[in-house]
């Protein structure tokens, strides 16, 4: 399931860069409703699995590690368009590519392996808090 939200993520990225700009606001609209989605399902996941006890630390370490790497994508992200001229579509494109390849690497190590019958009994038999 994850994997499958990466690889929708990454369709939007690739819209943006080919076209003009309806669009591309189309494309920002999905990628905005599929980050939504993908949000959901992460922070749903982490409360079931995490420890109540733990949950407070699990999710600010959560939140400092994807502040984190926003910003490092942020600064590689203008420092590589200012290096192609101002022309954001290869960036747009490449990372595009880089979540589908994400999403690639997640299914083949080990995702696709994952016996789902167990997994949903585990996440069944667990009361909430």
């Amino acid at each position: 399931m994850l994997g499958d939200g990466l690889a929708i993520l990454a369709v939007p990225l690739l819209v943006l860069q080919l076209t003009g700009s309806p669009v591309a606001l189309a494309g920002n609209l999905l990628y905005t409703c599929t980050i939504i989605g993908a949000s959901v399902t992460m922070r749903s996941l982490r409360q079931v699995l995490v420890p109540r006890e733990l949950l407070g630390r699990v999710t600010a370490s959560w939140r400092l590690g994807g502040q984190a790497v926003t910003l490092i994508g942020a600064v590689l992200a203008g420092g590589t368009t200012a290096l192609l001229g101002n022309d954001p579509r290869p960036v747009f494109a490449g990372a595009g590519c880089l979540t589908l390849l994400t999403a690639a690497a997640a299914w083949f190590a080990g995702l696709q392996k994952a016996p789902m019958t167990e997994i949903a009994s585990q996440l069944g038999s667990r009361s909430p808090g």
